[in-house]
């Protein structure tokens, strides 16, 4: 029978289109962009027309652009895309500065109609690509027939959670065990008809969710279904733990399954810090105005220095000294930290004014510059009340597998500033947990989007 995956046996074939089409699709943008604006065909257009395709086509490589469709969603598509388009022009733009525009010569103009026009462009084929695949499966083409072997929460889940993203293109069409009892959640009936459909090729994929103490049905299962040619996928229980980001590591051929992990990979790291770089830097350079005058202001109005570095934890646990404008008489830090409460009297009155407006945090922009924090991550605690909440709220110290933020999905939610009770502490760490499970360079900027929407001040600001 075969197999309603036309694009299966084509998948380098369809790999080097995508890349060609990316490619072509920069080339007529930048055709289209020269003729705009009468630029002249030349050496120089000619090497920045060669800077920004050989980016891209490294820098697409590495944010797993050309990942399996079906194991990307759209929206993370495009966002990354956008990244790679806008990193690669900037390529060109840092060669066209330190050459003093010898070797590029191209008006500011021209290079940003050029991303503009080819993000379109690129983000218009892709958005068609995906249309006409679902029009294809609809019909009845193009998707991965799949057969669940278990029964219980994890199958629930799993079918829930392929029937939940129909743009994968795997269709369930039929499930084996359901008719459990106490000695094998598999009958024998299911046993043989599953072996059998599979021996037929109606099945693309088998995925067996059976429990592992099940070992010698699925040692049966295994072996028999070594004589099909469809894909076989174990999906173990493992989460009946309290997972944070698993997945599959090899070492040496071993495979083992972490449990708790950042939530990025070396794509993801590279794509949040040139975010990084790029926001803080644009940050001091507008804010460079008024953080002089709040320096100025900190230091005339109260006794003391305009800044302060307060002990923190960052990623892996590390302590870092983390940059604040001061807002208090006292600059606390050490092991004993009394936290700030509403009518401190240690707070000033020029000090209560940069808490409410969370203007007191703006020096740690210098921090995510030079890598201690992230724009976004889970807010940096002070080392006092890291050590005594580590002992009250089980995994807390897991929210230190990222790099802290000036900003975090606990704060556009509500759960900031004082934390005066052990719920409300508890709240907080359930959002960064939150934040760290369902990652996306799409909910960074989401976040960034809603801290200032919102306001940087809150009700709960202290």
């Amino acid at each position: 029978m075969r197999s309603p995956g036309i694009l299966l046996q084509q998948h380098r074939l369809f790999d080097l289109l995508r890349r060609t089409t990316d490619i072509a699709s920069l080339l007529a943008c930048w055709w289209v962009t020269s003729q705009w604006f009468g630029l002249a065909v030349n050496e120089f257009s000619a090497l920045a027309v060669i800077t920004v395709c050989s980016a891209f086509s490294v820098l697409s490589s590495v944010a797993g652009l050309y990942l399996s469709q079906r194991s990307q969603s759209l929206g993370d598509s495009l966002v990354r895309l956008w990244v790679v388009n806008s990193l690669s022009m900037l390529a060109c733009a840092a060669l066209a500065y330190v050459s003093l525009r010898v070797l590029i010569n191209i008006p500011p103009k021209a290079l940003l109609a050029w991303w503009g026009l080819s993000c379109l462009a690129l983000a218009g084929w892709r958005v068609s690509l995906r249309m006409g695949l679902s029009l294809l499966r609809k019909q009845g083409i193009n998707y991965r027939r799949a057969a669940i072997v278990g029964h219980g929460a994890l199958t629930e889940q799993l079918k829930a959670r392929l029937q939940k993203n129909p743009w994968m293109g795997i269709r369930i069409t039929a499930c084996f065990g359901a008719d459990y009892s106490a000695d094998s959640c598999l009958s024998q009936a299911d046993f043989l008809q599953l072996t059998l459909q599979a021996e037929r090729g109606e099945f693309d994929h088998v995925y067996l969710t059976l429990p592992l103490n099940e070992h010698d049905t699925l040692d049966q299962l295994i072996r028999a279904l070594a004589n099909s040619a469809c894909s076989v996928y174990f999906v173990p229980d493992i989460f009946t733990f309290d997972l944070l980001n698993s997945r599959l590591h090899v070492i040496d051929g071993i495979p083992a399954i972490s449990i708790y992990d950042s939530p990025f990979s070396p794509a993801d790291e590279l794509l949040k810090r040139c975010f990084d770089i790029a926001f803080s830097l644009a940050a001091l350079t507008a804010l460079s105005l008024p953080m002089l005058l709040i320096g100025v202001l900190v230091r005339t109005t109260s006794p003391g220095p305009a800044l302060f570095r307060q002990t923190r934890y960052g990623l892996n646990g590390k302590p870092f000294k983390v940059w604040k404008f001061r807002s208090m008489t006292t600059q606390d830090d050490g092991e004993h930290i009394q936290q700030a409460s509403t009518n401190d009297p240690r707070i000033t009155r020029l000090g209560n004014i940069l808490r409410k407006a969370s203007l007191d945090e703006l020096p740690q922009f210098v921090n995510v510059l030079l890598g201690s924090m992230s724009v976004v991550g889970p807010r940096p605690h002070a080392a006092a009340h890291n050590e005594e909440y580590r002992q009250l709220i089980p995994g807390y110290m897991l929210r230190h597998k990222v790099k802290p933020g000036i900003t975090g999905w606990a704060q556009v939610n509500g759960w900031r500033g004082e934390t005066e009770t052990l719920e409300k502490m508890t709240k907080r760490i359930e959002c960064d947990m939150e934040y760290m499970r369902r990652w996306s360079f799409y909910l960074d900027l989401k976040i960034v989007a809603l801290t200032i929407f919102q306001g940087l001040r809150h009700e709960n600001a202290r």
